[in-house]
């Protein structure tokens, strides 16, 4: 759960969370500032940048987890099983000699 947040999630809502915060800090000076008449911050908002951003950003950290991380080509996934009781995690293994891929 936590790896989904941080490879797909984070990256989609952080543009949109710095966004936040910054028009929260602006809003907060404005207000001490004095009176005004501008729009509330959500109407101005850049959304289709902001998500734009968000799904670059989040494209990004895909295609590098899959250039960097993953099993050897070629290799056979044995998924997670129970031996004497104990959980084995699954793993990418590689192809025992003599057996056809």
């Amino acid at each position: 759960m936590l790896r989904s947040f941080l490879m797909v999630l984070l990256p989609l809502a952080a543009p949109t969370l710095i966004y936040l915060a910054y028009v929260l800090t602006v809003e907060r000076r404005r207000a001490l500032a004095g009176p005004g008449t501008a729009q509330p911050w959500w109407v101005a908002a850049p959304w289709v940048r902001l998500i734009g951003a968000g799904v670059a950003l989040a494209a990004l950290v895909l295609v590098g987890m899959a250039l960097v991380g993953g099993g050897e080509p070629g290799g056979v996934y044995v998924p997670a099983h129970v031996v004497d009781g104990e959980v084995v995690p699954g793993a990418t293994v590689p192809v025992p000699e003599g057996v056809p891929e």
